[in-house]
């Protein structure tokens, strides 16, 4: 079969939302374009898994033996998602599937026949896991009552079932861990409309955060309230196909399309129910193919070609090399013997942590640390008494564990110690105002933090006020001026040090500028760069009058300056609540002062954005004599006895003198 098809990434089963509808349709290529939009580099990711195992199966070709070796048993974990006491399946259930699994992929199912030669016995098998993440023993059945009853896109964000964050629950360690999700019902939305999906799981090269497979709780097992038409567990082994990395049979197209197997027969369309002696693309379509639509009923092999096809990724080499090796399905991974103590964190810097415990006699030892928050440890070994962690982001918690290890067997991990990293060790340029008599920054809102002030002489050090963000989010920035009588044309702009490296001068580190006449709110939107470096950072927000000042103005006049701690997180945000209205920050004429029309022959026009009733004025020549001066009782002063030239008017409204150039005729 030629290859034509080079991507899938997940696939979604749909059946009716009645038992009575039995036909399934599927929904891969929607999923798989929402999940490259997420993720550029996944089709380079698959590409090179699947170059890995073309080149594997064709080195035992042409060795002329098959990828066999010894069984190879996967550890699972079941995360139980659950509204109701029918939902929340009964362990019964959830061992069923188990050994379901382990009959499918072992050819050992009572189903079987002798029809397709190239049936296989896949040797790989499946087993609850015993120990869990922190190396306690274990049921491997997790449950969460939840108040959402559908997990499918059209009510949920893709995968929300897998993290807490939106409701879901967190993965055990994927590397080490097979994770199936179970919930009460997926609807999901495809190009021919709404349907009840039955599963999905993610092929090798996807995220490790959603990583394993989700089941509705009617189509798993083979006992408990089931769906009669998949009510054998063959969904989940077909699911389990995909998760290593199989192909549907008709390869997703017409016929000349390719699931990659050579000993499976082409296709060119799914087969529903039970059509055996269905022929199409010239041959017998191999409808008891787990990778087929039928029914469970009518499932019963795998082939020998998808056996080296899933086996590939087990092997060395193989993107899923790490869970063939996981031993947590073993009691033997937890042996009777006290915990590491005197657990004690020191050499603390930005980017590294010097963890030490007490020594134990005949013991290496292994320390495992992870953000706090995050789902997978990663694991040091050492046979010394202390090791150092390095590579660590700066300004972050993380949480330490250690446990020992003796020939015959470990002991459980300590509890965590947790430990913060310090702030990168980063100095900024100063910059000041030298007068905060008339105007200055009053009130500065973003990412949740907020700080209402008044004058702080010049310069306020707010570094101890943190607005948190997220790469690629979208964050209302809130900016307002504080005067003391007239409200003058201030210049704001704003300044984030994105890359850490204790400047403002990098490009796109200048955020918002703009100047107003205005005491209101002025606002914008910000995003947050997805190449920004995660951590504590320096956000500088610059007010002058009359003119925008630099990052580095030692001495900007009229106006003030203040600092700020923006931390910036991983955790991606969609969405962005306004918090308040206000004048857009941008840049805009001013109007302090106005003369027209200009030039003049008689009589200007003067127009001021102060509300003082108690201005003079002034009119200097180029040689800088007065030639004319008075109060401005009105907005109109007599030039007619002005000699033609160009003159400069100054107004003085009591706090400050505005100037402007004036043309007589």
């Amino acid at each position: 079969m030629k290859q034509k098809i080079t991507l899938l990434l997940m696939c979604f089963f749909f059946a009716g939302a009645i038992y009575a509808q039995q036909k399934r349709t599927c929904h891969t290529m929607e999923d798989l374009g929402n999940r490259k939009r997420q993720d550029p580099t996944l089709q380079k990711r698959m590409d090179e898994i699947e170059r890995f195992t073309q080149r594997k199966i064709k080195e035992n070709r042409n060795t002329k033996r098959k990828i066999s070796g010894s069984i190879i048993t996967i550890p699972v974990v079941v995360h139980v998602l659950y509204t109701n006491s029918t939902n929340n399946i009964r362990d019964a259930q959830i061992l069923s599937q188990i050994d379901v699994l382990n009959k499918d992929f072992r050819r050992k199912n009572t189903d079987k026949t002798n029809k397709w030669s190239q049936g296989a016995d896949i040797q790989i098998e499946f087993a609850m896991a015993k120990i869990d993440p922190n190396g306690n023993s274990t049921t491997a059945i997790t449950r969460k009552l939840v108040s959402s009853s559908d997990w499918g896109t059209k009510f949920k964000v893709n995968n929300a079932m897998k993290s807490s964050a939106t409701g879901g629950v967190n993965p055990w360690n994927t590397s080490e861990y097979l994770n199936m999700w179970i919930v009460p019902k997926m609807t999901s939305t495809g190009p021919k409309g709404d349907g009840s999906t039955l599963g999905f799981a993610q092929f090798p090269g996807g995220a490790a955060a959603t990583d394993g497979l989700v089941m509705i709780h009617d189509a798993f097992g083979s006992t408990g309230t089931l769906n009669p038409s998949f009510n054998l567990g063959r969904t989940t082994t077909h699911e389990i196909g995909h998760y290593l990395n199989l192909r549907h049979i008709w390869g997703d197209g017409p016929c000349g399309y390719d699931d990659f197997v050579s000993d499976t027969p082409e296709s060119d369309e799914a087969n529903y129910g039970c059509s055996t002696g269905h022929v199409s693309c010239g041959s017998e379509d191999m409808v008891q193919n787990y990778m087929d639509y039928s029914d469970d009923a009518c499932m019963n092999l795998f082939t020998l070609g998808q056996k080296n096809r899933m086996r590939a990724v087990l092997e060395a080499g193989g993107s899923r090399r790490s869970l063939a090796l996981s031993d947590k399905f073993s009691n033997g991974s937890v042996f009777n013997a006290a915990v590491p103590t005197g657990i004690s964190i020191s050499g603390v810097s930005a980017t590294e942590a010097i963890v030490s415990w007490t020594a134990v006699s005949e013991a290496t030892y292994d320390v495992r640390y992870r953000k706090v928050g995050a789902s997978s440890w990663v694991t040091n070994s050492s046979s010394a008494t202390s090791v150092t962690l390095s590579g660590l982001s700066a300004s972050t918690q993380y949480q330490v564990q250690v446990r020992n290890k003796y020939s015959s067997g470990n002991s459980n991990y300590s509890s965590s110690v947790n430990v913060t990293t310090l702030s990168n060790a980063v100095s900024y340029c100063a910059s000041k105002g030298s007068r905060v008599t008339y105007e200055w920054i009053d009130y500065v809102a973003f990412g949740g933090m907020t700080n209402t002030t008044a004058a702080n002489g010049g310069y306020g050090d707010f570094t101890s006020k943190v607005a948190t963000v997220a790469l690629g989010s979208a964050n209302q920035l809130v900016l307002s001026a504080g005067f003391s009588g007239t409200a003058y044309n201030e210049h704001f702009t704003v300044w984030i040090d994105y890359n850490q490296d204790g400047d403002f001068t990098d490009a796109g580190e200048q955020i918002a500028t703009g100047n107003s006449s205005s005491a209101t709110n002025r606002i914008t939107d910000i995003v947050i760069p997805s190449t920004a470096t995660l951590g504590q950072t320096r956000m500088r927000v610059s007010m002058k009058y009359n003119a925008a000042s630099t990052s580095c103005e030692a001495n900007l006049g009229d106006g003030e300056v203040e600092d700020y701690t923006v931390n910036i997180a991983a955790t991606a945000v969609n969405t962005r609540t306004t918090i308040v209205s206000g004048e857009t920050i941008k840049n805009q004429n001013s109007i302090a002062l106005m003369a027209y029309p200009n030039p003049s022959v008689d009589f200007v026009q003067v127009k001021l954005a102060s509300k003082s009733t108690k201005m003079t004025y002034k009119i200097v020549n180029v040689t800088g004599s007065v030639v004319q001066s008075g109060h401005l009782g009105s907005s109109s002063i007599n030039v007619s006895k002005l000699n033609t030239g160009m003159y400069i008017l100054e107004v003085n409204d009591g706090q400050k003198v505005l100037t402007t150039k004036l043309l007589k005729k």
